[in-house]
């Protein structure tokens, strides 16, 4: 979404890229995503990078947090929730609400998404 102006414009995230690390010593789990927006038409937008970490619950292998970073992007704030699943906890699937904006004045930005992250070791 633009800030300039108020206009809204959707952007999938579908080229966007998801690491997600577990750390049993410490009981967290740590995600990192790279969000690149694809405009309507034109060239693919990077729109920064962000970093999560949960606390994992060790007698249900779920985790949540609300914790985040980045170095793009300001004021960023949302949920993890999460879940390790399967032989050994080797899958996990993870939804995240998220709101940020852009640290750079051009562009000016506002990111809010939803989205589910499924993943297998």
């Amino acid at each position: 979404r633009t800030i300039t102006g108020g206009a809204t414009s959707p952007f999938p995230l579908g080229r966007s890229t998801v690491a997600l690390q577990a750390d049993l010593l410490t009981g967290t789990v740590t995600t990192t995503i790279h969000f690149i927006g694809t405009p309507a038409s034109g060239p693919d937008v990077d729109l920064g990078t962000v970093t999560g970490t949960a606390a994992i619950d060790p007698l249900t292998g779920a985790y949540y947090g609300t914790s985040w970073s980045s170095a793009d992007m300001t004021g960023v704030t949302g949920q993890l929730s999460g879940r390790f699943y399967g032989p050994q906890g080797k899958e996990t699937a993870f939804v995240l609400t998220l709101a940020a904006n852009s640290a750079a004045a051009s562009p000016a930005y506002t990111l809010r998404t939803a989205a589910t992250v499924i993943g297998t070791q």
